[in-house]
């Protein structure tokens, strides 16, 4: 956790498991942009 941050701010921290983070970082894009990365990732499946 951060310097600020307790887990009296956030007391579902207590109950996570060893090794799952508090924050995540996630690239930021539009959905268009999402969708489109989909369909090349998985080609085969219906939409």
């Amino acid at each position: 956790m951060t310097d600020h941050t307790t887990y009296q701010d956030k007391p579902w921290l207590a109950y996570y498991e060893q090794g799952v983070p508090e924050n995540i970082v996630y690239e930021e894009t539009c959905l268009p942009e999402f969708l489109e990365a989909s369909a090349q990732k998985f080609p085969d499946r219906p939409p």
